[in-house]
């Protein structure tokens, strides 16, 4: 994979990354917490190489999602356009809600749709802290970033339209209104 310097990267990917894969099997949800990275290896003494051996269930789920990707990008073409992690996420959940026009959800349930929630180990212990804790700071990097990409390269048009907020200003719940639009303007 790569000389001297990966070391350091490579063992951080080891111990740092994790996983949460949820499975169904025989009717149960199964969610397990596990590395990505099964091992590092250093091969060599003056010309060092570094190899990675990724988890065999990580490894599983990862050739599987390849062989879906293109039947994802054929069912649906507009979000492939999309640049952001947060657009992507958004706009598949947002395309479930098309034809309610609009959508009610909490800040928590938000926060998942967008890959934004705190990681626990299998005993409950935050392993990952939620980034962009701060309200605003998720609505100005990844909320208002991801309405605009969506807005303008894909075939629906969200907006946020209320925000309720709890005791202390904390906003708790966002409505969105979701339409559809005829052609899409990016394409």
């Amino acid at each position: 994979m790569g000389g001297d310097k990966l070391i350091k990267p490579a063992l951080r990917l080891m111990t740092w990354y994790r996983l949460v894969i949820e499975e169904i099997k025989d009717a149960v949800v199964i969610t397990s917490y596990t590395r990505w990275v099964d091992s590092v290896q250093v091969r060599g003494a003056e010309n060092k190489e570094v190899y990675l051996t990724f988890n065999p269930r990580f490894e599983r789920i990862w050739l599987e999602s390849k062989k879906r990707l293109l039947e994802y990008a054929a069912e649906k073409p507009a979000d492939m356009g999309l640049r952001s992690q947060y657009a992507i996420r958004l706009y598949s959940w947002a395309k479930k809600y098309v034809v309610q026009k609009t959508k009610r959800i909490s800040l928590e349930e938000l926060r998942k749709v967008l890959g934004l929630e705190s990681f626990k180990d299998a005993d409950g212990k935050i392993i990952k802290n939620a980034p962009l804790p701060v309200w605003a700071n998720l609505r100005q990097r990844a909320l208002d970033t991801a309405i605009a990409e969506i807005n303008k390269k894909t075939d629906l048009n969200i907006a946020l339209e209320s925000l309720e907020r709890a005791a202390h200003r904390r906003v708790t719940t966002l409505t969105f209104a979701i339409k559809a639009k005829a052609v899409p303007n990016g394409h």
